[in-house]
This record gives structure tokens, sequence and C-alpha cells, in this order.
């Protein structure tokens, strides 16, 4: 439908690049029927379209492996929802991630981790959110209640779970993943540990436990970096290119 439709502007505006072995060169598997979503991306992609990314990694994808140019168009946070608020501290140390069941996300790596370090922090917590039905309004109240916050994932085109919680002021321990990287920066405003390595997560949470002043200067900072990401910005920045594409 859009590419017969009659428009003087066309984007594809990319969120999410999955596969990506499979985006660039010829290869045959991605005829294959479970790749159809692939096949839909490297389609829109090399459609001709004026492409926008939500994130540097895949701009940087796109450019590197397939010859295309495109426009960042960050994603952002809403910071009247997403904030810090102060709080009591908490009697034993509460652990929150997303609780997402799908292999990619990384929930089981979490979960070993945290059972690791029980041994040592005999009353950690582990809270989820996943599937509790918990509205929108209410989830800086989630984030805010946590001492840490861990995103396992192994993708991400921007994620979002990981800059909400740095929004809350909450202290962050990610794998270091593009999705991340334009606003999680190791010892900085995060802890970022390699995908899929329960050794190096287990060891960043240690860390944050151990150390609570680490926690609030890394909060402390990713409070200040998300600010720059803000959707009111990316909404005026849609439009300056809509109209400088058109003119």
């Amino acid at each position: 439908l859009v590419r017969r439709a009659e428009a003087r502007v066309k984007v594809y505006y990319v969120l999410e690049l999955y596969e990506t072995s499979l985006l660039y060169g010829f290869k045959p598997q991605i005829y294959l029927p479970r790749h159809q979503r692939t096949r839909y991306i490297k389609r829109s992609l090399e459609a001709g379209y004026k492409i926008l990314c939500n994130a540097s990694w895949m701009a940087e994808f796109i450019k590197q492996r397939m010859g295309l140019d495109s426009t960042l168009l960050f994603g952002g946070v809403n910071r009247t929802m997403f904030h810090p608020v102060e709080r009591e501290p908490n009697p034993h140390p509460r652990i929150l991630c997303s609780g997402d069941p799908r292999p990619r996300k990384g929930t089981a790596l979490i979960e070993a981790a945290v059972e690791r370090l029980k041994q040592e922090f005999p009353t950690l917590e582990l809270d989820r959110y996943h599937g509790r039905g918990i509205p929108q309004e209410k989830m800086f109240e989630i984030y805010t209640a946590a001492d840490i916050f861990v995103e396992a994932s192994w993708q991400a085109g921007w994620n979002n779970p990981a800059a909400e919680a740095l929004a809350c002021g909450v202290p962050l321990v990610c794998s270091d993943i593009g999705g991340v990287r334009d606003f999680a920066h190791h010892e900085k405003t995060a802890l970022l540990f390699p995908a899929d390595d329960v050794d190096a997560l287990t060891d960043s949470l240690r860390r944050l436990l151990h150390e609570p002043a680490l926690g609030q200067r890394l909060a402390a900072a990713g409070v200040e970096e998300i600010g720059r990401f803000d959707w009111d910005q990316s909404a005026d920045r849609l439009l300056e290119l809509m109209e400088a594409e058109l003119r």
C-alpha cells in the first residue's frame, strides 16, 4: 500500500532491526517462512523511502552494511510521567526487571544472577512487572520502588525500559547492546555487561549492592543524560524533517 500510495514523501521509521545478519548481501535463508518479518524490513529499507532511525546503532548498521543513508530521530522519555521521587530506603535490597519471558529479553539470566547473590545477600528481592497490567502512568511508582533496575536483553532498537528507569533516578545495570548506547555509558550513567554473561551481570549487581554511593552517582548522572531525549523534541524534529523534504 505504501509503495502504491501517491505521496510526495514516504518515510520508513526504523524502530528495530531483527536478524541483522540476513539484512545485507544475498542470504537465501531469508526466504524461509520464519523470516517473513526480516524480508519486510529489508524490502522497506531498500524501497527508496526516507529512512529515519530511533537509535544510533541502527543508522550505523544500515550505512556500513547496506550502504543506505538515514536520519536520526531518537526515541525519548515522557519526563512528566517518568521522574525521580523521594522515598524511604527499602528494608531489603530490591532489584527490578521487566520479567518478560521471551528468551531475547534475558530474564532467565537475571534470575540466575540474583540466585547467586542471595548466598551473599539473603534478603535480596527480585521484582517483575511484566503481565501485571500496570497502567503506564503508574509505572514510575514501580521503577522508583526499586534499588536497582536490570535490563539484560540481547537486542533492542531503542530500549524503553532502561531509558525510563534512568529518568526515574534508579541505578541501571544493562547489557551492552546498541539499544542503550545513546544514553547508558559504562561507569558514568550505568554499569554495562556483555549480553548473556551471567558472571559479569552478577559482578555488576554485587558492586551496586556493596557501593550505594556508586548507585547514587550513576543515577544522578543518568537523570541528567536522559533529559536530552524528549518526545516533544522528537515530534518537533519530525515536523522539521517532513517540511524540509516537502520543500
